[in-house]
């Protein structure tokens, strides 16, 4: 920016770029498709990868074939622009995915379930600290403590606890 150079820009650097820019738009277009099918929010982030490898690429093929064209060195600039938005890109992608690897929270529609069927068994006599982390598509866990009256059979009480679990895992897909 502050000295700049000229840029030596070639009808084969032309064609490379253009062949960057649209094999990284199908890419883009590919992952985000089968993201969206699969729910993967890691395929949906390698397409949103894709699609600014074009944009980044189609600002460095019009910065140098407006300074080829017009004589204004502004490989500096789109550079810089270019470097901007990888970084405010990066740390979108970085937010929206981190929460996912970390355990987000649930609709709370799936908590109240839990909770209904829970409290639906007849010898529970209260729950208390339910947790329930998404960590991605079929990857829902919950943890929560259930009463039971002392006098009643200690394994008797562990198989329907037991029982619980394969139901939360078969109706809600929650690992409990």
């Amino acid at each position: 920016i502050i000295h700049p150079e000229a840029v030596e820009f070639s009808y084969v650097a032309i064609l490379v770029l253009v062949a960057s820019i649209a094999v990284k738009l199908w890419m883009s277009l590919f992952f985000n498709k089968l993201g969206k099918t699969i729910r993967s929010t890691a395929l949906t982030a390698t397409a949103a990868d894709s699609r600014n490898d074009c944009l980044a690429t189609a600002a460095v093929l019009a910065a140098g074939l407006l300074e080829t064209w017009l004589g204004i060195p502004l490989d500096g600039w789109i550079g810089l622009g270019v470097a901007a938005f990888i970084l405010w890109s990066g740390w979108n992608l970085a937010r929206d995915t981190v929460s996912m690897l970390l355990g987000q929270g649930v609709d709370p529609s799936l908590r109240e379930k839990i909770v209904d069927y829970i409290a639906a068994q007849p010898k529970v006599l209260g729950y208390h600290d339910l947790m329930v982390h998404d960590y991605g598509p079929g990857r829902q866990f919950a943890s929560l403590h259930v009463e039971m009256d002392h006098r009643e059979d200690s394994m008797e009480c562990h198989e329907l606890i037991d029982d619980m679990e394969r139901e939360c895992l078969r109706s809600h897909n929650v690992h409990l």
